[in-house]
């Protein structure tokens, strides 16, 4: 018999309201991938940083090799967040009753934007579907998951809750709307 499936979404009362965090998803396949990746992103990194201290290298492949070394930072950079992000990253949603607060957390805060409970409107499910290579590599499509909740906040939609399953979003709404029933439209 198949297991049970267990939410990540975890939920807590709080002093002020109800706080929820969604750890990240693990996509197992990159993780491996870019682990073993860095590794040797990194010995390329350390060979050119080498190659840039011996004094008899000429003067354009020195240029060359700082230029190369940019990139190579920029790569590094973002293999290591998406390595962090996957085993430690979150998304941390606190609700209170007049604040809706939204933000990403890996080693500190960031992205945090607080919403005015009050113009907050039409809480929904918003199902992922890949129409077009442009939709499918959109900014609000990544290897940090696609948001799977949004609402209205005036003339803007606003998305959270990145990588969730159905069933996970329908626990979330639910939580949510016996804490801010004014935010869905029934």
């Amino acid at each position: 018999m198949e297991e049970l499936g267990k939410s990540r979404v975890i939920v807590r009362n709080i002093e002020s309201g109800l706080g929820i965090i969604i750890p990240s998803r693990r996509q197992y396949f990159v993780l491996a991938f870019l682990l073993f990746w860095i590794c040797g992103w990194t010995i390329g990194g350390i060979s050119a940083i080498s190659a840039l201290l011996i004094d008899n290298v000429p003067l354009t492949a020195q240029t060359f090799m700082l230029f190369w070394l940019g990139g190579w930072a920029l790569g590094w950079f973002f293999a290591a967040t998406t390595i962090l992000w996957q085993l430690f990253g979150e998304e941390v949603i606190i609700v209170t009753s007049g604040v809706l607060t939204i933000y990403r957390r890996l080693i500190f805060d960031f992205g945090k934007k607080m919403y005015a409970v009050a113009n907050v409107k039409n809480m929904e499910h918003t199902p992922h579907t890949e129409s077009s290579f442009f939709q499918k590599h959109s900014q609000n499509t990544s290897i940090f998951g696609v948001p799977a909740v949004s609402f209205d906040y005036g003339a803007k939609s606003v998305r959270l809750g990145r990588g969730l399953d159905n069933a996970e979003v329908r626990m979330l709404l639910g939580t949510m709307k016996k804490k801010i029933p004014s935010v869905f439209s029934d």
